[in-house]
């Protein structure tokens, strides 16, 4: 390609001919996806959401759903950063329900 879609790219090497080997590169492509690309959204926890939410503590660990063995569905009892998109919706499904409650979107 010659043009960019949304802007010029720093490295003009990405529209010559070889500009798809230089974009094979990992810190090449790297530098495109963080710098090429505009966000559409401010970064989350940007904008304060007034009273759409409930500003309240949870311990994550209360929304735990255990498997017919009665444990947690991985190694390791507590609840991780990332389980709410890691841990299958069965065992997770009550931390769905409170963000409902608190944001009030039943």
């Amino acid at each position: 390609m010659t043009n960019s879609s949304f802007g010029s790219f720093d490295d003009a090497n990405l529209y010559t001919p070889s500009g798809s080997a230089n974009a094979a590169n990992y810190n090449e492509h790297s530098q495109i996806l963080g710098d090429g690309i505009p966000a559409l959204s401010n970064a989350t926890g940007a904008n304060d959401l007034g009273n759409a939410v409930v500003h309240a503590n949870h311990d994550m660990n209360s929304f735990k759903g255990l498997n017919a063995d009665g444990l947690w569905p991985r190694s390791g009892d507590d609840w991780e950063h990332s389980d709410i998109v890691n841990i299958a919706y069965p065992f997770n499904h009550a931390v769905f329900n409170q963000i409902v409650t608190d944001g009030g979107l039943q």
